[in-house]
This record gives structure tokens, sequence and C-alpha cells, in this order.
């Protein structure tokens, strides 16, 4: 689950086609979850995972990531990105662009737990 911001023109329409001045076509924050099997009690416990691998860190394992999109990436109103590659498009921003989550590493989500992301985002 996640959720975009899309780079419109003063306007706040789409920005043209070719428009290379005016930064990155989105930028999203994506939180990465799977149903693990439902136990006898019937609650459905959702573990934080990228890949499905229940360990977590910088080896593309992460249960959470920013990633930004150029104009082909993104496509037209967000059309390039879908559940299947919203994990491949674009390009994550990592601890060299001040990137961090907390908690750093999860074992399984916790219900009412406090989850952040951040990065530095330089002024234009």
């Amino acid at each position: 689950m996640g959720t975009c911001v899309e780079t419109l023109d003063s306007h706040g329409a789409v920005l043209p086609a070719g428009t290379d001045t005016e930064g990155n076509f989105a930028v999203c924050h994506w939180f990465y979850t799977i149903v693990d099997a439902v136990p006898a009690g019937g609650a459905t416990p959702l573990i934080p995972t990228k890949t499905g691998i229940k360990r977590f860190g910088l080896s593309g394992t992460d249960y959470s990531e920013v990633r930004y999109y150029t104009e082909s990436e993104w496509g037209t109103g967000g059309s390039g990105i879908n559940g299947a590659n919203t994990q491949t498009k674009g390009s994550a921003i990592d601890v060299n662009q001040g990137y961090s989550r907390y908690p750093t590493t999860a074992t399984e989500y916790t219900i009412g737990a406090f989850y952040s992301q951040s990065w530095y985002q330089p002024k234009y």
C-alpha cells in the first residue's frame, strides 16, 4: 500500500510530455505487507515485507521505501505504476540521500504501532 505525490504545473495540470526542468514526475511512499496464514483465532496478521521474506534491511527486503519516477516510468496520472512493478520501476531513495525508517527493522506488523519514513529534501 502507499501514496504518491505527482508534480503538476502551476495550474494543477499534468506536466506536458518531455518536461525535464521540474524534477521528478512523482514520489511514492510504499509500505509492503503480506498476509500470513490465518491462525486458529481467525485474525489475519500482516507481516511487513518487500519480498515475502521475514527479514529486513538494505538487502532488498525492506518493509517500506520511497521511490521517485521519471515521466516514462510514471505515465499519465500514474498509469505506469501497478502492483506488479512498484518495487522495480523508479529509483529508491537510500541512506545516501538521508533516507531512514522507524522502526529500522520489524518482524511483524503491530496494530497501533508507529511507523515512519523520512529523507533529506533539499530546497529547489
